[in-house]
């Protein structure tokens, strides 16, 4: 049996949107128990927040008619409240994260990991063809073209994801769940939203994943070959003179030279 027919029928039931396990995520969410503490915490900051109104800047008109933006493709359920692009804290570092964003589902960073078993990582497609399914890294376009492989990523919209037990732990601001938390927002008093904050980022961890989780080969969470990625690109990916440099210079004074990247 070749290795690709192999691929194909290990992957058909997750191509075709059948899951084998219920969604990691919302069961951490649903059996989260936070302290009474943590309760009050979150309930105070819900009672002073307040909405900015950010002041509107006024631009000429542009000379070319332009439409308007449309979004395409799925929407990670953390856009519901969290800014799109994500990463805005760090001036030093975020513009290297957020490049991320395309090409790596929020989950895979910040979603902490299983304290029995763990995750698998695969391509999911955020855009059509097949928008919330896997792809199989050896039926991606690449695969079927010659000399196409200068990218590890197998098509445009797809995104590295992870999987539980064969099912994938990603929530679309589509599923059912988005829309019914949503809804039980809205209609929530200060109690229960402060609840319900504590228990959606129960199974996150906030600072996210060190970048050597990936950019490190003896390290990697990753299965290169699983992911269908080039010997090319493993060693792009694992000796990133940027990963090298944050793991090296982690105090967020130190600047980005030319000269460390040399050395």
């Amino acid at each position: 049996m070749s290795r690709s027919l192999l691929l194909f029928l290990l992957f058909f039931p997750l191509l075709n949107g059948e899951a084998l396990a219920e969604n990691y995520f919302i069961s951490q969410v649903e059996s989260a128990q936070p302290s009474e503490q943590a309760v009050e915490k979150t309930r105070k900051q819900l009672k002073e927040y307040r909405d900015l109104e950010l002041k509107k800047i006024r631009h000429p008109p542009p000379f070319h008619f332009r439409e308007e933006a449309t979004e395409n493709g799925k929407k990670a359920f953390c856009t519901n409240c969290h800014l799109d692009p994500p990463h805005r804290k760090s001036e030093r570092k975020r513009s290297f994260l957020n490049q991320h964003v395309r090409f790596i589902a929020c989950e895979t960073c910040h979603l902490k990991e299983p304290q029995q078993g763990a995750f698998e990582y695969r391509w999911l497609a955020y855009q059509l063809p097949g928008e919330g399914e896997w792809i199989a890294a050896d039926l991606s376009v690449h695969s079927r073209v010659k000399n196409v492989q200068k990218s590890s990523v197998p098509r445009p919209g797809a995104r590295i994801a992870p999987a539980f037990k064969g099912a994938s732990v990603v929530v679309f601001k589509d599923d059912d769940f988005a829309h019914e938390t949503d809804k039980k927002w809205q209609q929530a008093s200060v109690n229960e939203k402060a609840q319900m904050k504590l228990k959606l980022h129960a199974p996150i961890n906030k600072k996210g994943k060190k970048c050597q989780r990936c950019h490190d080969d003896e390290k990697s969470m990753l299965d290169f070959e699983l992911l269908g990625i080039s010997e090319t690109v493993r060693r792009a990916i694992t000796e990133n003179l940027i990963a090298i440099f944050f793991e090296r210079y982690s105090k967020e004074n130190e600047r980005l030279r030319l000269s460390n990247l040399l050395n």
